[in-house]
């Protein structure tokens, strides 16, 4: 019987159901390994700690949605691992030393975007190397391509790094948001909002439907899963629970919503 694993950042696990989980909710077991704000450094991490436990064979399906070059993960003795997401939004401008280099600010330190596209590469390239090894099938995507991002192929010296790993960097089938809502995400007037203190925040990460809308038309391209009525009735459902809520309400549901499914290794 098929297996199927699922990693990335919160694209993949949020705090309502996302591809992972639908695909999930059709198949007869599987494991959302996702997690809130996290780097690629965690993603490959995750994988081989769930290699480890549950040793991936020629019947698993393994789904790799990579994010976004610039975060930076820690695991820390006392409480494991510490995602804060995007490098760039927690920054404070003080005098950082390092060994014997000192910067004048930790903007200066973290402003060195080759050094990140550098080590994912190279995160990526060895793992999908070492996932060749288990005989399970690999689907390898991420949640932006990096070689449509004209910002980011301006930097100095990052599409040299890219062009050297393509072969394992270049998503293996159509990116979610190329796919669903980037262009028209602040004129989308049916996005999901929500209340951050007293200001209301538009939801920036793609929506339910939008996530169902993947699987059906791209995913289901890949693996070998059938959408059911209950499944598309489900996400309906959390879709419109989740219109206009406060951000205190979210935890919620999303309990209600995963307690339905249990994917937790």
């Amino acid at each position: 019987m098929s297996r199927i694993f699922t990693y990335g950042c919160s694209f993949t696990k949020y705090y309502y159901p996302t591809w992972a989980d639908i695909l999930i909710k059709d198949s007869h077991i599987g494991y959302n390994c996702g997690h809130i704000g996290s780097g690629n450094q965690l993603i490959a991490n995750r994988i081989w700690e769930t290699n480890t436990r549950t040793k991936f064979n020629s019947n698993d399906i393994v789904i790799i949605m990579w994010t976004n070059f610039f975060r930076d993960d820690r695991y820390h003795q006392k409480d494991g691992w510490h995602t804060p997401g995007n490098i760039f939004n927690n920054l404070n401008g003080k005098r950082l030393t390092l060994n014997k280099y000192t910067y004048e600010s930790d903007v200066e330190w973290a402003n060195n975007l080759s050094h990140y596209v550098y080590r994912d590469c190279n995160l990526i390239a060895s793992t999908l190397t070492g996932l060749q090894s288990t005989g399970a099938t690999v689907l390898s995507t991420c949640i932006n391509d990096p070689y449509k991002d004209e910002e980011l192929l301006k930097q100095d010296k990052v599409k040299e790094i890219l062009d050297q790993y393509s072969q394992w960097v270049k998503p293996q089938c159509k990116t979610i948001s190329e796919h669903s809502y980037y262009p028209n995400i602040e004129k989308d007037k049916t996005r999901i909002q929500y209340k951050n203190g007293d200001t209301w925040m538009i939801e920036d990460h793609p929506m339910p439907r939008e996530h169902l809308a993947y699987v059906d038309e791209v995913l289901t391209e890949y693996v070998d899963v059938k959408l059911t009525k209950d499944t598309i009735a489900w996400i309906e459902d959390i879709q419109s629970q989740y219109q206009s809520l406060e951000l205190v309400q979210y935890d919620t549901i999303f309990e209600q919503a995963t307690n339905k499914i249990g994917w937790v290794i």
